[in-house]
């Protein structure tokens, strides 16, 4: 099994357009243990599932160092951003950048991030 302490000092994560079976699980441990990530881009992996994002981007515990995060092109849909917008995002106290370009973000998931993005205060 991947020792996952020892990366704890990964700072770059680009894993896009990829085929993961088991709904990105592995990522998700992944990113979950990457709290020195700064940029982390897994834009086009159709395959990842809500579990996966509740699962990977999990929320309390220590502020991120993340600065772009960029999620385009993975069917996130409202359930996702809500998530994302409510639990984990405001944990990367240092994003600057944030790609959620061609989902399926409806009503709900826009409102979601868009009250994320009235308190932010580096976006």
């Amino acid at each position: 099994p991947l020792q996952l302490y020892r990366i704890e000092s990964l700072q770059e994560l680009i894993a896009t357009d990829n085929k993961m079976k088991n709904d990105g699980h592995a990522l998700g441990d992944v990113i979950r243990y990457c709290l020195n990530l700064k940029v982390l881009d897994i834009s086009d992996n159709k395959n990842l599932t809500k579990k996966f994002f509740q699962e990977a981007f999990v929320a309390g515990g220590q502020q991120l160092a993340l600065e772009v995060l960029i999620l385009s092109l993975n069917s996130i849909g409202d359930d996702e951003t809500v998530h994302l917008a409510t639990l984990f995002l405001p944990r990367a106290i240092r994003l600057q950048c944030l790609d959620m370009a061609r989902n399926n973000i409806g009503d709900r998931g826009a409102q979601a991030l868009a009250c994320y993005l009235e308190t932010a205060s580096t976006i």
